[in-house]
């Protein structure tokens, strides 16, 4: 993972924390939903990664 996408998925979460912390739920849910997002890209990445090279998936 290259360090700017580490980055975003970082400031992502950020943005989870402070709208739970302010109660704003509905845009603590949309950010939670932004960061899904972008774990579930890196983690299909990884596992098409994988596959190219014929390692079995270690979950």
């Amino acid at each position: 993972m290259q360090g700017d996408s580490l980055h975003v998925l970082r400031s992502d979460l950020a943005e989870v924390v402070e709208a739970c912390e302010s109660g704003d739920l509905a845009e603590a849910q949309d950010a939670a939903g932004v960061l899904l997002a972008g774990l579930d890209a890196v983690l299909t990445r990884y596992a098409n990664a994988l596959q190219e090279y014929a390692i079995p998936r270690p979950y």
